[in-house]
């Protein structure tokens, strides 16, 4: 829920964490808005869907293309669902291949705090998609995270420090090609948010009943 409603509000959905536990719960909401109910309900699937085949050792453009559709179903504002699309499709597909390429291979070798960062800058300096590629994007790094078993449970989301600065976020996306293309303010920023979120699972934990109890 916490991943779903963070993921969602950088791009200015407007419910707030316990409308999306509600629509998660199968519980209506007075007056919601259809596309913000739409957009969580998409994301919770689309998170479901990484977590079956967390460990799938090839991810392939169809596999891509199926998380975007699960996404951007019945709320993008422009292009096709599934497809990536112009100015310059056929270069695009290309930059996808050497992505994929790197994912399921070479990226084995790294941590997969660095991995998962890689892949996320290097999705959204591509933007494959008209429409979506932010959540897409977003989801295939913490999909990476679940591959290489570093959330197990599944019970952190690192997008929830990205959405309460969000111009940070952008900024350090941004940051990578005023640096010539260099990673490592984007590395240092993404594994900072990624202590920060542990952090907190860590303490959320330990005010648990049940561990309290201990």
């Amino acid at each position: 829920m916490r991943n779903t409603h963070c993921s969602t509000a950088i791009e200015d959905n407007p419910l707030t964490l316990e409308q999306v536990r509600l629509i998660e719960e199968g519980q209506g909401l007075p007056a919601e808005p259809p596309r913000a109910k739409r957009e969580v309900l998409n994301y919770l699937a689309g998170l479901c869907h990484i977590e079956r085949p967390a460990n799938k050792k090839r991810i392939t453009h169809r596999d891509v293309f199926t998380l975007h559709t699960m996404l951007a179903a019945e709320v993008m504002d422009q292009g096709d669902a599934g497809r990536y699309t112009p100015p310059a499709p056929q270069l695009v597909s290309g930059f996808m291949a050497e992505l994929l390429a790197w994912w399921n291979e070479p990226s084995r070798e790294w941590s997969p705090v660095i991995s998962s960062t890689v892949l996320h800058y290097r999705f959204e300096d591509i933007h494959p998609f008209a429409d979506g590629s932010g959540r897409t994007g977003r989801a295939l790094a913490l999909w990476e995270l679940y591959r290489q078993g570093f959330d197990t449970h599944h019970i952190f989301s690192v997008d929830e420090v990205y959405r309460e600065d969000r111009p940070a976020y952008y900024a350090a996306l941004a940051n990578v090609q005023q640096q010539g293309g260099d990673l490592t303010e984007w590395l240092q920023y993404s594994a900072r948010a990624l202590r920060v979120t542990l952090d907190r699972v860590w303490t959320r934990t330990q005010r648990h009943p049940k561990i309290r109890a201990l």
